[in-house]
């Protein structure tokens, strides 16, 4: 049988500290330990989500390892690129860290603050006219029925509730920017 994996981008809930994989698994508690990621702080800010996430797609796959569970295929979202990367043998643990923590601190840095990513659960061709008037743009399509927008917290908090009007499941992403929008266009340069 065949297996690929889909490795995560911001907007995924990852974990500072490795919780109870770090118990189960001491190979996962030496990765988390190695990450030195902050302690008591919130895993939305992209300069702190980067790291952690790439740290928890490290962990998985040290555990898909251990358990002897191998893929043929690797991708990922957004930041997840890196980890697909990675898992392909393009770097080692350590430039896939680098390169996430630099990524972070980029987008934190040069992106603009106020915007916001939802997942509406439809196609793009419902989602536009949705979005339409609206400093919004289509940032993802997850899928034929997810599509996912970013923009001004405040446009898409109107896209949510045009979804939600037209009784289509939406829902907003927990990130700090508005990824894949121009609203994070200069951070391009120091990418």
């Amino acid at each position: 049988e065949r297996c690929g994996f889909l490795f995560p981008g911001q907007g995924s809930a990852a974990s500072l500290t490795g919780g109870a994989w770090c118990d189960r698994f001491p190979l996962v508690r030496e990765i988390y330990q190695g990450a030195e990621l902050p302690a008591a702080t919130s895993a939305v800010a992209t300069e702190i989500a980067h790291p952690a996430i790439i740290t928890s797609s490290l962990a998985g796959l040290a555990v898909l390892r251990w358990l002897g569970i191998e893929a043929t295929v690797g991708i990922g979202h957004s930041l997840g690129e890196l980890a697909a990367y990675h898992w392909s043998g393009a770097f080692d643990d350590a430039a896939l860290s680098r390169i996430a923590t630099a990524r972070g601190r980029a987008l934190a840095v040069h992106g603009q603050p106020g915007g916001a990513m939802a997942s509406i659960a439809a196609p793009q061709e419902m989602v536009e006219p949705l979005i339409r008037g609206l400093p919004v743009v289509v940032a993802g399509i997850n899928s034929p029925k997810q599509t996912v927008v970013s923009g001004e917290a405040a446009a898409i908090e109107r896209a949510v509730e045009r979804a939600r009007a037209a009784e289509l499941g939406a829902v907003h992403l927990p990130v700090s920017h508005a990824f894949h929008s121009p609203m994070v266009a200069d951070a391009a340069p120091a990418l």
